[in-house]
């Protein structure tokens, strides 16, 4: 029965985007499959974690960014004289 159950399948269940048939047979295979419980899992935690992460760069890599604008606006001036 978890033959079709694939990770995308996992993936659009944990997003309540599977219908209704769709998500019983993805519950009953994930009660009978423990390789496949543990998998839809490590999913399930990795998306509980998403809003620790940073979605604004580090003030160095900023830095980097602007200090290199910085260098090719001097090189295009010289260029352009």
């Amino acid at each position: 029965m978890t033959n079709f159950i694939n990770d995308s399948s996992l993936l659009s269940y944990l997003y309540d985007e599977t219908g209704v048939y769709a998500s019983i047979e993805i519950e009953e295979a994930l009660e009978a499959d423990v390789e496949l419980s543990k998998r839809f899992k490590t999913f399930r935690q990795s998306l509980a974690q998403l809003p620790a992460l940073s979605l604004e760069p580090s003030p160095s890599a900023v830095e980097a960014v602007l200090a290199y604008s910085r260098s090719t606006r001097l090189e295009r001036e010289t260029f352009d004289a």
